[in-house]
Parts: structure tokens; sequence; C-alpha cells
């Protein structure tokens, strides 16, 4: 952490920036754009941003750092007979569709993190779209819980494909830990093709090994067990010959998911500094969205944004009572994550109706802004 000061018309900042990934170095931030070019946008509550990834804006040249952000997330193969590693090839006539493996909403409870590693050279990854969402040797498509909270309530894994249980493991504590083993369940399909579900919360397994489970029956809990950082299910398909198979890649999802093309706000909001969950790497637990602060708060101004890519730059900007704009961070990334998360403090301010805007690649980063009451 550390500290910088800036000054402003009639304004002194006090300004701590929490970068919660990989530091650079600081450069002046820019002029940003006046609110009359963003009229036609009007402000909402304070709200979680949940902009869909098809309307996330463009790039553009990037312009000098300011911060740069990561905050890659690891996961690796644990024992199981489907993780042998293999190249991808034409799909078998008999495979058939999969639905969602989880429960819960989409984009709101949970996104996807990482696909299969498309490219198998040492070193290089590559996702189906042949882009950055996924790394070296991943075997399987990560489904994202948006935090801790969330596990803790129980999100459904659901059969994405009727079959049989062949095995299972649901010892694993939920602690996450690369050395760990984790919980699992396989799945046999009736073409002899297999599924593997990864990451079980510890306990939670309804089926044993035999048991015949229909399509979109719970089977499971998604949790945070073995080589895990954040509550995810590890979803892998394999041929009955033990092919990788990428359901995405070979069109056999019977469920759309839009593929974010470009970087978008996930989640933000704006809460008290002294909220706990800003500590936490990756905000494991959400902090706040609060719609009033008090005049004695300081306010901390949050977010988590997907698929960012090398070069990629997000700026957010304060709207104060009378129009006059303050910028609040400028970030560049120095490499392609699929999930970054930070937040910037300030002084308490005084009272009045406050927006902040997000913007990528200087282009508006969602359909709205966040909108917050500060009162004495």
């Amino acid at each position: 952490m550390f500290q910088s000061y800036r000054r402003y018309p009639n304004k002194r900042f006090l300004v701590y920036f929490a970068l919660l990934g990989l530091l650079a170095a600081c450069v002046p931030t820019e002029t940003v754009r006046s609110p009359a070019t963003r009229a036609a946008v009007k402000p909402t509550s304070v709200a979680t941003i949940l902009p869909p990834p098809e309307t996330a804006v463009s790039h553009s040249t990037p312009t000098p750092i300011e911060e740069v952000i990561q905050n890659k997330r690891l996961d690796t193969a644990v024992s199981s007979p489907l993780n042998t590693r293999s190249p991808l090839s034409a799909p078998a006539a008999e495979e058939q569709l999969y639905y969602l493996p989880l429960d819960g909403e989409m984009n709101v409870d949970w996104l996807i993190s990482n696909y299969v590693d498309q490219d198998w050279e040492a070193y290089q990854s590559s996702d189906y779209r042949q882009g950055n969402l996924t790394y070296d040797g991943h075997t399987g498509t990560d489904f994202l819980l948006r935090d801790l909270a969330k596990m803790e309530e129980g999100v459904a894994v659901l059969a994405a494909r009727a079959g049989t249980v062949v095995e299972l493991h649901d010892a694993a504590n939920d602690a996450g830990n690369i050395d760990a083993e984790t919980n699992f369940i396989t799945i046999e399909h009736a073409d002899g093709s297999k599924a593997l579900y990864q990451h079980l919360q510890q306990g939670s397994t309804q089926v044993a090994v035999g048991d015949f489970v229909s399509v979109g029956q719970p089977i499971a809990l998604i949790g945070n067990s073995g080589n895990s950082l954040n509550p995810h299910l590890h979803f892998e398909v394999r041929s009955a010959n033990g092919r990788l198979i990428d359901i995405f890649n070979e069109g056999l999802t019977a469920f759309d998911y839009p593929y974010p093309d470009k970087p978008y706000v996930f989640q933000a909001g704006v809460t008290r500094l002294s909220d706990p969950a800003l500590q936490n790497d990756m905000f494991r637990y959400t902090p706040n969205t609060l719609a009033v602060l008090p005049t004695t708060a300081s306010p901390a101004f949050w977010f988590k944004a997907v698929n960012v890519q090398a070069q990629d730059r997000l700026h957010s900007v304060l709207v104060y009572p009378d129009g006059t704009e303050q910028a609040l961070f400028t970030l560049q990334a120095n490499q392609n994550q699929a999930v970054v998360s930070w937040y910037i403090y300030a002084n308490p301010l005084p009272p009045g109706w406050y927006s902040v805007w997000y913007f990528f690649n200087d282009e508006v980063a969602s359909s709205q802004s966040l909108s917050f009451q500060v009162v004495r």
C-alpha cells in the first residue's frame, strides 16, 4: 500500500491506493470527459454493476499507466482418472449436449473465469475463441462463484448430462490448499464419456457410486476444496477413450453464455473504509454497496472486472453534487487476467449526491453509474 497526495480546486484529497495485485509506478492521472458527454445515461442507486459481456466496451490505444493490477487465479488438476492431458480432436458423433452444471443466476451469482486451454505448447494458452480466459494446461471450464458468502449460502452442482456415478470423494475441507486433495464426482454417460465435477463442498455429496442421475439433478454443492483460491466448480469432460472435450469449442452446450470479447465490470460499489471485506484477496467476501454514507466516514470505491487484457486501461471518476469531476484512479494491466479486484478510498466527503463512473479504454464500462448520498 502507498499513499498519494493530489491537489484539486478547493479540495485536497488524501487517497490511499490498496492494490490486490502487482503494483507499478505511478504517474499523474489525466483529465476526463465532462458530465455533458454522459447526459444520456441516468445514474441509478448504488448497486452491483452487471453489464452483459456483449455490451462491454471496445479497445483503444492505451494511455500512460498509473498502476498495474493483476490477480490471476490458478487451478491445476488433481488425482482423478480424468486428469490426463491429451490433445483436442474432432468430437465423436454420439456425444450429446451438456446443460448448465450449476444453479444460480449467470453473471450475478457466478461467471466463467477459465475455459479449456486450446494451445498445447508449453507456457502458452488460448481459449476456444483465441482469447485469454484460460491458463496453460487448463483442462476444463471454471464456474467462479461471486464470493465465499455465496458458497456458504449453498449453490447446487447439477448433473449436466444423465449418467452413472462412477467415482467420488467427499472428505476434503474447503480451506483451499495447493497441495490438498479435492472433492469431486465423476459421472459416466451412455456413450462412455465422463464428466468431472471438482472442488465440491465438503460433506455436500448427494449421490453414491452406482447411482444413476438425470439431467439437472443436484449432486453436491460448489466448494473451495483442493487447489482452489476461490470457490468454483471445475467442470471437465472426456470421451470414452480419454480425449479431452471442450464443450464450447465443439458446440455441445445446451445453454447460452455470452463470451466476453471485451473487459467489463462484474461488480462495483461504495462502502466504508472500515468494511473488513476490502482486505480480502479478490474480495473473497463481497464488500458492501451502500446508498448513504455519513460525512464522518471515509468512502471506499471498489470493483471486480472480468477479462482484462494486457494494456487494457481502466479509470474511474467521482462526480460531485455541483458537477465537478475528480479522477479517482487510472489503472493499466500488464498481462491478461480473468478477474481483477481493486479499491480506492478518500477523506470524508461533504453532504450531497455523488456518482462514480468506470471507463475501460476511455469508454463507459457500464450502462449505468453508481450513485450515493452523503448526509450529516
